[in-house]
């Protein structure tokens, strides 16, 4: 697992869900300010079918739950496919159900948005650096940037 030890993946920025008949083959955007039932769906074009041999999430189609998508900043190609099948296995380990997708030409672990804690304490623990975006728009009070 030395491929393992050497990944940084980071958090896509979007929601996603399944689109309904194609729940573990194919997803979704779902918009920030969409209403129920109304989601954007440009990227679904960039979805591939799920291989085979890989296990299929429970999650219902009407599952209010969303899905939070992982990708491999560290690896590309056959490399990063690869190692988020490492990923993928160690979260599987520990029950915690994920699948494997090609998305916008990259493979990318997609979990249940309530399993994500979860997803990213088990991936660090295995030595997976997580990158985070950080927000340069936040400010310290005034008494912590001036030591009072």
């Amino acid at each position: 697992m030395s491929e393992v030890h050497l990944s940084i993946i980071h958090r896509l920025p979007f929601s996603y869900r399944w689109v309904s008949g194609y729940v573990g083959t194919k997803l979704e955007v779902v918009s920030e300010t969409a209403e129920p039932g109304n989601v954007t769906t440009d990227a679904c074009s960039h979805v591939a079918e799920v291989n085979s041999s890989v296990r299929r999430p429970t999650q219902s189609v009407n599952s209010p739950d969303h899905l939070i998508g992982l990708r491999l900043l560290s690896q590309q190609g056959q490399e990063a496919w690869q190692a988020m099948q490492q990923l993928q296995h160690c979260l599987l380990q520990v029950y915690i159900e994920c699948v494997l997708l090609e998305w916008q030409g990259e493979p990318c672990l997609f979990v249940a948005q309530q399993d994500e804690s979860a997803a990213i304490c088990r991936l660090k623990n295995i030595g997976v650096a997580i990158a985070e975006k950080i927000d340069t728009r936040q400010t310290l009070p005034s008494s912590a940037r001036y030591g009072t």
